[in-house]
Formats: structure tokens, C-alpha cells, sequence
């Protein structure tokens, strides 16, 4: 990260991009920079959500279903979870990951920690 560097030298070095690369195309799975295994992920959103929610694209596999409830369901097909697991973080207990399996479980035991942590104010 840019934040972190600590001294910058210019060299007459040059890193030309392959002949046909393209970011867009290299990154299209991501969720903003990682590129891992493509992974399913279907999340459930609070009625309360919906408007903010449908505002934009977030993704582009993003697939929505607007429930009878007035909830939200989002499914995309992304490139790992790192990033989106901090996305849906955000939105606390107004979001709820129904798949895949293994990220309910990371999400879960993240809680718990979190929980553990207070327990000691």
C-alpha cells in the first residue's frame, strides 16, 4: 500500500503490460483486488437495506432478489472472500451470508472473537 512505503527511487526501470492485458478483464471476478478461487456467495439483506442497496451495482455477477418481506437477496460469483467479507461486515446483523458454508463459519467465529473482546470491559 502506498500509505506504507517509507522511501520512493526513480529508476529508468520500465514494467511494460503484455501485449492484450487488460485490469478490467484480469480483475472482473474480484470484489476490489484479490484474485482467488471463483466463489459463490449469496447474502441476505434487511428490508431496511433494499433502497441503499438497489442504489448501485456492486458487483457485476451481482444477482438481486427482492423478497416478500420486503428483504434482499444478493448472489455473486466472486474471486475469494477476503473483500466481500469485509463488505457485508459493515452492514452488522442487517446482513445475514447464507452461502457458501465456509463463510458463515469464518463470519461466525469473527463474532465470536469480537464478543470475547468485550467480554473484558
Amino acid at each position: 500500500m502506498v500509505d506504507r512505503m517509507q522511501k520512493i527511487k526513480m529508476t529508468e526501470e520500465s514494467f511494460p503490460a503484455p501485449l492484450g492485458f487488460s485490469l478490467e478483464s484480469y480483475l472482473r471476478h474480484s470484489f476490489g483486488m484479490f484474485r482467488e478461487d471463483l466463489v459463490r456467495v449469496k447474502v441476505r439483506f434487511h428490508k431496511s437495506l433494499t433502497r441503499y442497496l438497489l442504489e448501485r451495482r456492486w458487483h457485476p455477477s451481482q444477482k438481486n432478489k427482492k423478497l416478500k418481506n420486503g428483504s434482499l437477496e444478493f448472489a455473486f460469483e466472486v474471486a475469494g472472500t477476503k473483500e466481500i467479507r469485509t463488505w457485508i461486515m459493515g452492514f452488522g446483523s442487517l446482513a445475514k451470508v447464507l452461502e457458501p458454508a465456509s463463510l458463515v463459519k469464518e463470519l461466525k467465529d469473527d463474532l465470536e472473537k469480537s464478543l470475547k473482546s468485550y467480554a473484558k470491559l
